[in-house]
Parts: structure tokens; sequence; C-alpha cells
């Protein structure tokens, strides 16, 4: 058996025999029955009565918490009871209580849970992963301490993945081909890569699995510094370290090029360090983990910047005629003094060359001003 282990990812390679025993007996749970069948605008009690009888499980709810629920209209074949149930209830807002998995409770979710991370921040083996080959199916099983987030891959004699094979947050909404609520899983891999065709020197294959993977962003494909984004001239601004370029008109950029021509960095949308720099920069909380995080303006939420009509595009404000839409942007005029650059058409943003605001609350008074122009627009309010 070949290992390796790096962090929280271990590798390991094939094994003539199972090491030691994985065993599921302690984690099936009458929801783990796999059953098929068709509803056919069923009432939701009526769907759960009969997934019930199906697998043994009481199901107890109030009759409020289904009032006025849609009815069920499904065809599903060989489906892990629990994952079927789940699947039924949770666009209704509802959810299961899983402490008893003999008598469940179904709940009323928060509007907001869809949205939660749910894993556990625990990556360890309870069971390592055993792999054994069965011709051309190969089982991978192993057991989590806690409900993280797992990934299973195949790779290649050169480190290449060969196929994805899995990859979720383990528990109640783990994808297939993880077992439903499970930190017992057994995977089988089928010998075929990503594209369907089969691995032909399975002996030199690797399997990985991947405990508490932290994505990290690499790089914008196709990307340069001096690619042009919009059709409108852009704002330049000549300064002692170089000359500072703005271009909105749907992703707003506001970079640094040498005197040369060179790209030196980029200011808009700022360097991740510097976005706690920027003084009353808006920000909103997000579900998923409870963080305060910056606000995207627009309709296509593409910027940070809150001084144009392109920040109230989408806003509940488009009444500005014909500079709203394929015209709105962040900035007419730019300034740059000695420590900081300004951005202006309807308010003014205050920014430093490293991304900050500069000490100086973000956001700065209105600069402009709406007057009625006609044939701009039905309400007549179409000019600045």
């Amino acid at each position: 058996m070949k290992r390796k282990s790096a962090g929280r990812r271990v590798v390991y390679g094939w094994v003539a025999f199972v090491c030691w025993a994985v065993s599921g007996a302690s984690a099936q749970t009458p929801l783990h029955s796999r059953i098929s069948g068709r509803f056919e605008g069923m009432p939701v009690a009526a769907v759960l009565k009969d997934i019930g009888t199906k697998t043994g499980v009481r199901f107890v709810f109030d009759d409020a918490i289904l009032k006025g629920a849609a009815q069920v209209t499904l065809e599903f074949s060989d489906q892990e009871a629990g994952r079927l149930a789940d699947r039924i209830l949770r666009p209704r807002g509802l959810g299961m209580d899983l402490s008893d998995p003999k008598t469940v409770r179904i709940v009323q979710l928060e509007p907001t849970d869809e949205f939660k991370v749910k894993r556990e921040e625990g990556f360890e083996f309870a069971r390592k992963p055993v792999v054994t080959r069965n011709g051309d199916d190969v089982t991978i099983a192993f057991e989590t301490k806690a409900w993280c987030d797992v990934t299973v891959a195949i790779e290649g004699a050169d480190g290449r993945i060969l196929r994805h094979l899995a990859s979720g947050v383990l528990g109640p909404r783990a994808p297939e081909p993880f077992q439903w609520n499970s930190k017992t899983q057994t995977l089988v891999w089928d010998g075929k890569n990503d594209r369907g065709a089969y691995v032909d020197n399975k002996d030199s294959v690797t399997v990985r699995v991947s405990l508490g993977l932290k994505p990290q962003f690499e790089r914008t494909l196709f990307w340069s510094p001096k690619k042009r984004i919009a059709t409108a001239p852009p704002l330049l601004q000549a300064a002692p370290e170089g000359v500072y370029m703005f271009e909105g008109l749907g992703v707003d950029h506001l970079r640094l090029f040498t005197r040369e021509g060179e790209y030196a960095k980029t200011i808009v949308p700022p360097p991740a360090e510097a976005i706690s720099r920027i003084v009353d920069l808006p920000s909103h909380v997000v579900p998923q983990t409870g963080q305060a995080l910056p606000v995207m303006q627009g309709f296509v939420q593409s910027t940070l910047l809150t001084s144009g009509d392109n920040a109230l595009w989408g806003a509940g404000n488009i009444k500005f005629g014909m500079t709203v839409g394929a015209r709105a942007m962040a900035a007419r005029p730019m300034a740059k003094g000695p420590s900081r650059i300004a951005l202006a058409f309807i308010k003014l943003n205050r920014l430093a060359g490293d991304g900050s605001s500069g000490g100086l609350p973000f956001e700065g008074p209105p600069v402009g001003f709406h007057t009625k122009l006609g044939g701009m627009g039905g309400d007549g309010e179409g000019g600045k």
C-alpha cells in the first residue's frame, strides 16, 4: 500500500486485501434504506406516510406546519429514503430533526438555513481509507470523525486528476455518490475518467481522499492588465509615479501604469488586505458564515464603487433614462492629489494608492444633480 500524508490530504494506492474493516453498520438507519416509487400530486403528509411505511420510520409533525405546502409529483428509483425526504421537504421550507432516526420530527427551517455552511471544523479519519479492487471496479471506504467536507479523486502517475469522484460536506445534504447523513462512506469507482473512457493502466493511478479543503483563488483566465473592458474612452490622470487609468461600463477598474506603459498595480478592485482599511465601505452579513462582507453594487454586482449611476441600477432607483444601462458608469471625472484619488459622478468616492480610503470615509458628499431634459424618458428625468 502506498501512503502519503500532507496536512489534511491523505493519499492511498492499491491494496491487494482489506487491511482493516470499515464497518457501516453503526451508521445505518432506516432512512438509509433505498426505495423506489412515484408520487403524483400527493400531499406532503401522504408522502411522508408512504416513506415511513417503506422504511419503518414514524414522521411526527404538526398539521399547521404542512398547511399550504405544495403537493408532490416525483418519480424516484433506488434512492436513499432520507435523501428523498430532504429533497421533498427542503424546497417547502421544512427539515428533519434526526436525533431519533426511527421517530423523525418535521421542523420549520429558518429562511437563511439553505445558505449556511454546515461543515464541522474537524478533519480527521475515524477509519483511514481502504482501497480494494475487483476487476474494473475500485471500492474506497473510510470514516470521518466529524461532518466535514471531503473530496475523493483519482490521480494519474503525473499527479493530474483523472476522475473527480465525489466532493461535498458529509451529512444530511451530502451530494451523491456520498451516502446520506453518514460519516462512514463507501464509494465505487468504475474505472473511467471524467470523459467516460476507461483508464487502461489502473496500477499507475492513486486514490486521493482529502478532508477540509480550502479553495484559493489562483488566476483569472485570459486576464491581461492591458486588456480593455469598455468601448468608451478611459479616464487618464498623470502623476509622478505614473499614469492612472480608470474605465467602467461594466466592470470598474482603476490601474496604475508606469510612464513607459508597463503595468504597475490595480487600485480598484482593491487588494484583499486593503478592504479592512476602507472606512465605511458598505457591507452586509452573509448567511453562509455570518461574516460582514463588502456589498457589490449594481444590477450585475460588479463594483464596490458607490459614486456613479451603475451603483444605482437595479436598486429601485432606475429613473435616469438613457444613462442607466449600457452607459452606466461609476465616474466621469477623476482627480489625483498627493496622497489620494477622487472618483466622482453622482457622489464622491475617495481612494488611496494602496486601495484603501486613506483614512477618510470611502463615500463622500453628492457632487452631481439631476435636471429634467425633454424627450429623455417617460418621466422626463433623464439628465444629470
